[in-house]
């Protein structure tokens, strides 16, 4: 029932948390190759694991974390303290 000039499936819409674990996988080293998925199971947040454009989840994730950075670095410099200090004590 798709339009015929659609090509594939509508891309899944991963969640910030979603696309947060993801970073961490890529992190330590899991590509979403095979390695990663040695259990066989039909678990649908592994089989989405499959389909991510990896290049592209990471450099969202590069922004996001860019930009907290910059707003802490912000609110240090506002309230003159580390933000460390202000939130956590």
């Amino acid at each position: 029932s798709f339009p015929s000039n659609t090509r594939g499936r509508p891309r899944h819409q991963f969640t910030l948390l979603e696309k947060i674990s993801i970073h961490r996988f890529h992190r330590v080293g899991y590509s979403g190759g095979p390695k990663f998925f040695r259990e066989n199971v039909k678990d649908k947040y592994k089989s989405g694991l499959r389909r991510i454009n990896w290049t592209l989840a990471q450099r969202e994730m590069n922004l996001h974390l860019k930009r907290r950075s910059k707003e802490l670095d912000r609110i240090s410099k506002a309230a003159g303290k580390n933000w460390k200090k202000l939130l956590y004590s």
